[in-house]
């Protein structure tokens, strides 16, 4: 694709060459390890009503959310929480959450009939922006038993992708209005 055609656009490129029941997505950063087991999320998919499972970075579940509109008749917005909702029966250690780690097994279907929005404010950090159009559309779950690494080094090399990667002020700003408009929210 062009330059800064933004990543959520790629993802709508490569799901929409996808035809297998399930796909696996996870971010160039990330790596396999010994406790990478892709068949306990196979799992979750086959025996369970959930639609996308993910497992966690190293035992850490700092990337797991849950998502609530709040608000009234004249102002709605989101809260965003460090937490998970319950247990997943008969899968000790997966949990229910709305917002989980970019490693994750999905269902092509449920995820396709989402899609991940292209819009420009959403080119560069918006990793969110796909669970909060998810919310109340699919079921979510991740699971401590399943671990990823996640590359946070920098070298040399990286340094012409760092400079693309870091986003300024006038970017959130553009972002927050986008979702403001998207959502229909007032905050």
């Amino acid at each position: 694709m062009p330059d800064f055609t933004g990543y959520f656009a790629g993802r709508n490129l490569g799901l929409s060459q996808v035809w297998t029941e399930y796909f696996l997505y996870m971010d160039d950063d990330h790596h396999f390890t010994n406790r990478t087991k892709l068949d306990v999320l196979v799992s979750l998919l086959d025996k369970t009503n959930l639609h996308l499972v993910s497992g966690t970075i190293k035992g850490r579940e700092r990337h797991v959310h849950t998502l609530r509109v709040v608000g009234n008749r004249t102002y709605s917005c989101y809260e965003k929480r460090h937490q998970y909702y319950h247990q997943v029966k008969g899968f000790p250690g997966c949990y229910v959450a709305d917002h989980v780690p970019n490693f994750f097994l999905a269902s092509t279907n449920e995820v396709k009939a989402i899609g991940f929005d292209p819009h420009p404010a959403l080119s560069r950090v918006g990793h969110y922006a796909f669970f909060m159009s998810a919310l109340g559309r699919i079921r979510i779950a991740f699971c401590t038993t399943v671990e990823f690494l996640h590359n946070q080094t920098t070298t040399e090399h990286d340094l012409p992708y760092q400079s693309i990667r870091k986003v300024g002020q006038e970017y959130y700003q553009m972002r927050g209005h986008h979702e403001l408009f998207k959502y229909d929210f007032v905050c």
